[in-house]
């Protein structure tokens, strides 16, 4: 790889075990040139972790209704 930063399409089109062998190799000459490869690795970390919690809130949500209903239909059947 070149001195110059790499564009952020070749970033994004990296994998992140590639992302993180890249940093490994630079961080062993230098200290500076390092940084895009940390932010886009924390940028990567924090995406899947707002897609879990995505998935979460979804599921949550789901339940919120079931119980709902089972509650309504518990209701119900207590006044028959």
């Amino acid at each position: 790889m070149s001195t110059m930063a790499p564009t952020l399409a070749h970033l994004e089109g990296m994998s992140d075990e590639k992302i993180v062998a890249m940093y490994d190799a630079l961080a062993k000459n230098t200290a500076v040139g390092t940084q895009q490869y940390l932010d886009e690795h924390r940028h990567r970390k924090h995406l899947r972790i707002s897609q879990t919690m995505g998935k979460h809130t979804k599921a949550i949500h789901c339940y919120t209704v079931v119980i709902l209903i089972a509650t309504l239909v518990n209701r119900f059947v207590a006044f028959l």
